[in-house]
């Protein structure tokens, strides 16, 4: 059975948190549909309406291993409203590639460092120490994330900028946000192990 985690927005929002599966490839492709042109190129670097199918089959194909990815889903509706990854080469490699995006009307809502808790739980418990993001200089609101999370930058090119992300360092900051009671939801979860086992 698939390791689920409930918990509300701080507008009450009511959500679930869960692995992402194959078996969600519809799901999440309705959701990226969903995303605004702006959002999408934010998100892929390209605001397409809809993405080519080889890239969904790489967004699908979770192995718990070289892909960790969970997803974030609308309790009223069952939707997929938010999707957080990372990626690596090989099992050996500590870090990974991290890309995340959420459904426009559910940004801002916290629903992001929720994700990212959960992942850089399950990361850790797979041998990463770290997480590579790619951020376009004019997502500000992206580069508030990684500001937010501590993230190093390590260079830029192309308008794009290159962060270095500690997981360790992140689940610590977390841990300490006392004051986002669904984030707090969660942490007793990620410090029991629960979350590494089921990743």
């Amino acid at each position: 059975m698939t390791f689920e985690l409930r918990t509300h927005t701080a507008a009450g929002d009511p959500i679930l948190l869960r692995p992402l599966e194959e078996r969600d490839a519809a799901a999440l492709e309705a959701a990226i549909a969903r995303f605004s042109n702006r959002s999408r190129y934010m998100r892929f670097f390209n605001g397409a309406p809809s993405l080519p199918p080889a890239i969904m089959r790489k967004l699908t194909e979770v192995d718990g291993i070289l892909h960790l990815a969970w997803v974030a889903v609308d309790e009223t509706t069952g939707e997929i409203i938010g999707a957080v990854h990372a990626m690596r080469e090989d099992a050996a490699d500590e870090s990974g590639e991290l890309a995340m995006g959420l459904v426009d009307e559910w940004q801002g809502k916290g629903i992001a460092r929720l994700l990212i808790a959960l992942l850089a739980a399950a990361a850790r418990a797979k041998g990463m120490t770290g997480f590579d993001a790619d951020v376009l200089w004019e997502n500000r609101k992206g580069r508030a994330l990684v500001a937010a999370l501590e993230a190093e930058a390590t260079g830029s090119d192309s308008g794009v900028v290159h962060y270095r992300i500690d997981i360790a360092h992140v689940l610590d900051l977390f841990g300490e946000r006392v004051q986002d009671a669904a984030l707090q939801s969660i942490m007793p979860a990620i410090e029991a192990g629960a979350v590494e086992a089921a990743a």
